[in-house]
């Protein structure tokens, strides 16, 4: 739960403090980082416009924390995570570069804690909750917060079927998956989805290409764009989105071989390296 503190400063902040604490995942500690507030982002999808959020185990970096297999505090079961979290290693998100960068900013001190005026900074903007890290894993009421400044919010959790996800996660972020089935089965518990296809799958009936994607044809940012908003409480008729798996190419070909052999019902162990 985010903290409230007064304050009288109006420069923008480097980052701020948004969540300290337990995971929802397993209890261990968790700090929540919001950056952009200063640079912007020079990530082409989402955009120079979009604010990031970076979901870090709190007591080890996110390189120890991935080689040793303890990022389930912060990625929960997702098949995307580390070898010995149980995934396969192909997560888009590389955890050398920006959120170590994050990371290390926070154990010096650089960051800020909430506060009436520089919550403000989050006004007008577009957040991507969970740029590193499942949102599932922090307490909702702290994207319920962050919702209430923002100008909208895009995210993606892979925990969409857990016991221990807050229900109202879906109203601000997708349930990601990675096969139809998968899917169909998010839209049937009230998710709308954000699928990853093999570049020979078609689109469901309910779902349309990524506008930020390179397949369609980067018409618009995700800080324009917004249609990773999660369900509407009230009726929505907005359609959930697919992407074909895109990011760094080995990471790209592993995911597409071991769907492969999943669908062949054969073992893929063998291309899961480090």
């Amino acid at each position: 739960m985010i903290s409230i503190a007064k304050a009288k400063h109006i420069a923008p902040p480097q980052g701020i403090i948004l969540y300290h604490g337990p995971s929802m995942i397993d209890g261990k500690k968790i700090v929540v980082i919001a950056t952009g507030f200063k640079t912007k982002s020079k990530n082409p999808k989402t955009g120079p416009g979009c604010l990031h959020t970076w979901i870090l185990p709190a007591n080890q970096s996110p390189i120890d924390s991935w080689t040793s297999g303890k990022d389930c505090s912060v990625c929960g079961d997702c098949k995307h995570s580390s070898p010995k979290n149980g995934g396969w290693n192909t997560c888009y998100v590389n955890v050398y570069q920006a959120l170590l960068n994050v990371w290390y900013a926070w154990k010096k001190g650089r960051y800020e804690v909430p506060t009436n005026v520089n919550l403000n900074f989050f006004r007008n903007k577009i957040v991507r909750i969970g740029s590193y890290g499942d949102p599932a894993a922090v307490d909702c009421n702290v994207w319920e917060v962050i919702a209430s400044y923002a100008k909208g919010t895009v995210g993606y959790t892979h925990q969409h079927s857990k016991a221990f996800t807050d229900k109202n996660l879906k109203h601000y972020c997708m349930a990601s998956c990675d096969t139809e089935s998968e899917a169909i089965r998010a839209q049937a518990k009230g998710w709308r989805t954000f699928r990853v296809r093999l570049p020979n799958e078609k689109l469901l009936e309910n779902e349309i290409i990524c506008p930020a994607s390179e397949e369609g044809g980067m018409k618009m940012t995700c800080s324009k764009c917004g249609l990773c908003s999660g369900i509407k409480e009230n009726k929505d008729s907005r359609k959930n989105i697919a992407i074909i798996v895109h990011g760094r190419s080995w990471r790209c070909q592993r995911f597409c071989d071991i769907m492969k052999r999943r669908k062949n019902k054969k073992s893929y162990k063998d291309l899961i390296t480090v």
